[in-house]
């Protein structure tokens, strides 16, 4: 029999915490899903050859333009509008002013090992060169959102590489949905990281093989070069598959 833990009050008020930025995360995740089906950004990612079974297994959403949707959402389902702070789902200004974070953006929920909501990555879906926005926007890193130790897909993903006993790691969240909706359901994606020891050890888990396939440009194999090592260090075998130059593994696929 297994004794019961007991917490200090600093570590219960941590769990606690935790806990709350994954239901905020949630309730966002639900929210911008709602919003998806009827939004530009569906039918950006339909003209893109995705489905609903994409959309569904990845748990998309739109995250409409405008400055207060998601705050006055959030103050309506009573949520601590500093935690949504916290959460990086809302912004504070250095005038105190608090704004969404996330306008007119696809949004792609990333999930930990265990299926819950950790963070998101925003996409621009026409990107106004007036504007000089960043075309991806990712959750600031918290509590619950590290990117080192999450990989995109990974919770969709880990019965297959399991069952294959291999996993193909690529960079991009298309990237990873493109596969998974091609049969290629081993693959998993680094959040606009490079990969980490902690992504290794995760990937050890649950298989011994490990196969590096990033775009075929300069930058793409000077990241699997890094990423080699990496996995390596952690008793992995390791493969690379190069796209050919230009293409990046959605537009392979």
């Amino acid at each position: 029999e297994l004794p019961a833990a007991d917490l200090t009050p600093e570590q219960k008020q941590a769990n606690d915490k935790r806990e709350a930025l994954f239901i905020a995360n949630r309730f966002a995740a639900d929210t911008w899903r709602a919003n998806f089906e009827a939004s530009p950004g569906r039918a950006y990612l339909k003209e893109r050859g995705f489905d609903e079974s994409d959309f569904e297994k990845f748990g998309i959403g739109y995250a409409p333009e405008s400055w207060d949707y998601m705050k006055e959402e959030a103050r309506k389902a009573g949520h601590n509008e500093n935690l949504m702070v916290e959460a990086s789902l809302l912004s504070r200004n250095e005038n105190g002013k608090v704004y969404d974070r996330f306008r007119d953006r696809v949004m792609f929920p990333i999930h930990n090992l265990y299926g819950k909501v950790a963070g998101f990555t925003g996409r621009i879906i026409q990107p106004d060169p007036d504007k000089k926005l960043s075309k991806y926007m990712n959750t600031t890193e918290n509590t619950v959102y590290q990117k080192r130790d999450l990989l995109y897909g990974l919770f969709q993903a880990k019965t297959a590489i399991a069952r294959e006993g291999r996993c193909n790691v690529v960079e991009g969240n298309t990237d990873v949905m493109r596969w998974h909706q091609r049969g290629i359901e081993n693959t998993v994606g680094t959040c606009g990281t490079a990969l980490t020891k902690e992504h290794a050890r995760l990937l050890h888990r649950f298989t011994q093989n490990v196969n590096i396939v990033f775009d075929g440009d300069a930058a793409g194999l000077k990241a699997a070069i890094k990423g080699i090592d990496i996995l390596l260090a952690e008793g992995l075998n390791v493969y690379v598959t190069v796209m050919p130059q230009g293409q990046d593994p959605d537009s392979f696929a």
